[in-house]
């Protein structure tokens, strides 16, 4: 098996607390979420099974969403669940993006449905704004 990519030298101790690490790792994580191709890579020479590995990009640059005033992420929040007609306070789960397979919206829909909003406060909306192919099966979830 090749050595790993490095990013940095690792001594000899390093790489054994890495090689157990891993092997544990292995035996207790049913799927891996992969954020590229170097992160994959890096896990499949670590001995982690490539079949059980599920690319996961980065989608959004956060920074560039970040109000630029203190008040407006709360002013924005309570606009849109006043036009929504729903009494606050809540948390807002958004899901904005195309509504296909690959993008996995019924997923986190089942997921969603599975959890106990009576005993959570404050209570989480999940509010899906786009439209595409999946749009009939996310609507039956």
């Amino acid at each position: 098996r090749a050595s790993p990519p490095r990013s940095r030298t690792r001594s000899a101790a390093d790489n054994l607390k890495a090689r157990a690490a891993f092997a544990v790792v292995r035996n207790c994580v049913d799927r891996f979420l992969t954020i590229g191709s170097a992160n994959r890579e890096y896990l499949i020479s670590r001995g982690l099974p490539a079949d059980k590995m599920f690319p996961f990009p980065y989608a959004i640059d956060n920074s560039w969403f970040r109000p630029r005033d203190v008040n407006a992420r709360a002013e924005a929040k309570a606009k849109l669940l006043q036009e929504l007609g729903i009494e606050g306070p809540r948390s807002v789960v958004l899901f904005a993006s195309k509504l296909i397979r690959r993008k996995r919206c019924a997923d986190l829909v089942a997921a969603f449905a599975k959890l106990d909003l009576k005993n959570m406060n404050p209570r989480p909306l999940l509010v899906l704004v786009g439209d595409g192919e999946d749009r009939v099966r996310v609507a039956r979830r």
